[in-house]
């Protein structure tokens, strides 16, 4: 069975369809971050999970408090 993917051009057998999808690089995969609702191909989380504005940062002016990256930019 080919993968249904956008971009991907795996044929896997039918019994290992669901082991594939697990680590599909074309898979769309959502943001593990909890307030994000973007999506992506697996193969470029990494780089949005990176710049990803509700990733959770510490503020390093000396307060150390932790917000979202977004908090952070309007943070003093």
């Amino acid at each position: 069975v080919k993968c249904r993917s956008p971009g991907c051009s795996a044929r896997v057998a039918v019994s290992t369809y669901t082991t594939h999808l697990g680590v599909c690089e074309f898979k769309e995969v959502p943001c593990p971050h909890s307030l994000c609702e973007h999506r992506c191909p697996r193969r470029t989380l990494e780089d949005h999970v990176k710049t990803c504005p509700h990733r959770m940062l510490t503020c390093q002016l000396g307060c150390r408090a932790t917000m979202s990256a977004g908090e952070l930019e309007n943070h003093s």
